[in-house]
């Protein structure tokens, strides 16, 4: 949605153009935008969006627009399918043992793939400074050491031709 302040009381959406406020199925994000005159910073949320009878969670973000003189004027929504980010984050992931969880600035859960790890873990967390999400991600320990398996073999192995010619030439 792309709602600037106007007489008419239009709306432009992404999906079906130009519409009146009044007929919108869903128009808390306005009537918030509305209430909160102080607020100049992108807010975020999980909420539940139905279209077509289907029900699906998602992450709003919501930008309010400012004029010249840093007065709110308008807003700006996109509302993010959460089933879109976790193909995202199965794409970029090489197995399904990792956990993604993603929360708002103060704290509020938006977002997770993937099931958490029972046992020992090892965790990543990184905060957004643009946005002030902030990201965990989390894999079991066992997985840290796959890549070290075949430098250990190959030490192994190093180790003992070292040790047989050594031996030949002392011999």
């Amino acid at each position: 949605y792309l709602f600037i302040d106007n007489k008419n009381n239009y709306v432009l959406q992404s999906d079906k153009g130009f519409e009146k406020t009044q007929t919108l199925p869903q128009k808390e994000w306005l009537e918030l935008y509305m209430e909160d005159e102080t607020s100049n910073n992108l807010s975020s949320y999980p909420i539940s969006i139905t279209r077509d009878d289907i029900t699906f969670p998602c992450i709003r973000l919501a930008r309010p627009l400012l004029d010249i003189n840093n007065r709110k004027n308008g807003v700006l929504i996109i509302d993010l399918r959460s089933s879109n980010l976790e193909e995202y984050f199965n794409i970029f992931s090489h197995n399904s043992t990792g956990y993604l969880e993603v929360t708002n600035e103060e704290g509020m859960f938006l977002f997770s793939s993937g099931s958490p790890n029972k046992g020992y873990n090892i965790s990543f967390t990184e905060k957004s400074s643009e946005y002030g999400w902030t990201y965990t991600l989390s894999y079991p320990l066992s997985i840290a050491f796959i890549p070290t398996i075949p430098i250990f073999v190959l030490i192994i192995i190093s180790l003992l031709s070292v040790i047989i010619l050594g031996s030949l030439v002392t011999y």
